[in-house]
């Protein structure tokens, strides 16, 4: 039991992020324009550090998965740009 709890308190400490790491990701989230209660900096920070890519890499994975899961995204991707039948009922009165 002892030999399992070490393994998973070395797996936090590899993903866990230093202090330094959040403050980059925090700036380099401010830099980017991104809201920060969208992408918290330190679980930016350990994302980026879980799969082994740079802030910009992982930002541009982060926001994939957001984008396919935001309705408003979702509506541009899938070509759900069609009038609605208020802007057709209000085209045939004029």
């Amino acid at each position: 039991m002892k030999e399992i709890k070490r393994v998973d308190q070395k797996q936090k400490n590899r993903i866990r992020p230093t202090g330094e790491e959040i403050r980059k990701a925090k700036k380099f989230l401010q830099n980017k324009k991104m809201p920060l209660n969208l992408f918290k900096p330190r679980l930016f920070a350990s994302a980026s550090k879980e799969i082994n890519e740079n802030y910009n890499g992982t930002l541009n994975n982060l926001l994939k998965v957001y984008k396919a899961t935001n309705k408003v995204y979702r509506r541009k991707y899938y070509g759900n740009n069609t009038a609605s039948t208020s802007d057709n009922t209000r085209n045939k009165e004029v």
